[in-house]
């Protein structure tokens, strides 16, 4: 999970979101599974919403890695 925090990271400058990402990184679903699946949850609302301005950016880079993380939330 550490390539979808990074990735949510470098892009958004929402400080709930960026916490998000962060506690993913060390939280482990084995450890606390209810804690794992409410982040997985808040980070895909936010790509449901941020999606389409992801993609239709002239400046965002690295949109294939957004496109990545959002399917793996996703599946999750």
């Amino acid at each position: 999970m550490a390539g979808v925090s990074e990735t949510i990271i470098q892009y958004s400058n929402d400080n709930y979101i960026i916490s998000y990402a962060k506690q993913l990184r060390n939280t482990s679903y084995q450890e606390d599974k209810e804690i794992f699946l409410i982040l997985i949850k808040r980070l895909y609302q936010w790509y449901e919403s941020e999606i389409e301005r992801i993609k239709e950016s002239e400046y965002t880079l690295g949109k294939e890695a957004h496109l990545r993380s959002f399917e793996l939330l996703k599946d999750l």
